[in-house]
């Protein structure tokens, strides 16, 4: 196999979790989109499948225990089950696929990756951190849009009016963020 072909194999994985199923795409060695909250195996297959179109590049789903993952994905795999059992965890090792990112995209997500387990933050805080301090609006639209939640944990940005807890796309919405706030708020304990 070619260092082409490698780069651009797009392989997925669904699993289920105490949060609910996930599925998990790679596009190479970087992961390109997760889901997760999802009832079924099937939900989370079809919840992944929609934004699963890249250049005829097919989609190859393998079982979580194939060999034809590597170390490093099987880690990310081990990592997110950890961290739905309420375990504390650090993503920072995960490589994602940026390569459709905007350089203000790219910013934004940077910052919200350092957002620790346990904090939060503001999307005004979050703008700045990006170096776009008028920015807020922009950046809640890009947490709305974020492909790999959790890895980059979008539930931790919150709104600054200190009114609720702002949006969240996974399945179950603001009632799941709030779930996931609570989770990291307890030292790791599931809620």
């Amino acid at each position: 196999m070619t260092t082409a072909t490698i780069n651009d194999q797009r392989i997925a994985v669904q699993f289920d979790t105490e949060l609910g199923w996930m599925a998990i795409q790679w596009r190479g060695p970087r992961v390109d989109r997760l889901v997760f909250g999802c009832r079924s195996s099937d939900a989370a297959r079809s919840r992944l499948q929609p934004a699963a179109t890249y250049d005829d590049i097919p989609l190859n789903w393998v079982d979580i225990r194939s060999r034809s993952l590597d170390g490093t994905q099987h880690q990310v795999l081990d990592t997110l089950v950890r961290y739905a059992q309420g375990q504390c965890v650090d993503f920072d090792f995960v490589r994602i696929d940026d390569t459709e990112w905007t350089p203000f995209q790219a910013r934004v997500l940077a910052a919200c990756r350092q957002v620790g387990y346990g904090e939060q933050a503001t999307y005004a805080e979050l703008a700045r951190r990006a170096g776009s301090p008028l920015a807020a609006r922009a950046v809640g639209n890009i947490m709305a849009r974020n492909r790999v939640p959790l890895i980059i944990p979008c539930h931790r940005i919150i709104p600054s009016s200190g009114s609720g807890l702002g949006g969240f796309s996974a399945p179950g919405g603001v009632a799941t963020k709030r779930r996931l706030l609570q989770m990291e708020s307890a030292g790791g304990q599931t809620i």
